[in-house]
């Protein structure tokens, strides 16, 4: 049978089972054989490390063979501290899917529950962002019958990572609608001359499609740009 454990939801319930971890003495409001012995059944499984301060839960394993997993308990009350670890697997995993950012979770932790990750990754503004775009009725397929026929594109906002990718905060994507080949371009910006410039340089490499498909985004109907397209006729 699978215990359920009882995580601490305040600081003094936290002390009060660490108390009795070190020293194996009830807090004075134990006093009933029944709280000692609830208290007691809570503490199964639970060690208490000093140096970090974390209580750890022993978990064991129904597999003979499977040594026990050792899990940083993580208390209810600790807002903060559960946000950190959520968002430490969640953005550390490349914005996995909820139940794959909680099955790593829990690999090490316990205490945190399915429902907090999926809230978590369900506002995360990442993933709102980069969500699939849902199939509409009306779509039509676009067909191609040669290379460089149709290329569909589109920026990738990355401005949240600029810092570390030396100031690079967008990517240019290109698809040929024939081929399925991707091109892939880094942009410090999304002005329209900057993307002018990119496209230009591009297409002088691998030559310009007979269409260039966009999201009609600002960035992609300025002046500059129509003057491209014009100039690729």
């Amino acid at each position: 049978m699978v215990k359920l454990l009882k995580v601490p939801n305040t600081p003094e319930d936290f002390n009060d089972i660490v108390s009795y971890l070190q020293s194996g003495v009830f807090a004075s409001k134990y006093n009933t054989s029944t709280k000692r012995g609830n208290l007691r059944r809570r503490c199964q499984g639970l060690t208490y490390d000093d140096k970090s301060g974390c209580l750890f839960y022993t978990e064991k394993l129904t597999d003979e063979n499977s040594q026990p997993v050792k899990k940083r308990l993580i208390p209810t009350y600790d807002k903060e501290l559960r946000e950190a670890l959520i968002e430490k697997f969640h953005v550390g995993a490349s914005h996995f899917e909820y139940h794959k950012t909680y099955t790593m979770l829990y690999e090490k932790h316990i205490g945190i529950t399915q429902n907090e990750v999926k809230e978590f990754v369900r506002k995360c503004p990442t993933c709102i962002r980069n969500v699939s775009i849902k199939e509409k009725n009306d779509i039509t397929p676009i067909i191609a019958s040669a290379s460089l026929e149709r290329l569909q594109m589109d920026l990738v906002d990355l401005l949240s990572f600029a810092e570390h990718n030396d100031g690079y905060s967008y990517i240019l994507t290109m698809i040929d609608v024939f081929s399925r080949y991707v091109w892939v371009i880094p942009l410090k910006d999304k002005e329209g001359s900057t993307i002018n410039k990119k496209l230009t340089r591009h297409f002088s490499m691998f030559g310009p499609p007979t269409e260039l498909q966009s999201d009609n985004g600002s960035e992609f109907i300025t002046d500059v740009l129509k003057k491209t397209c014009e100039t690729l006729k």
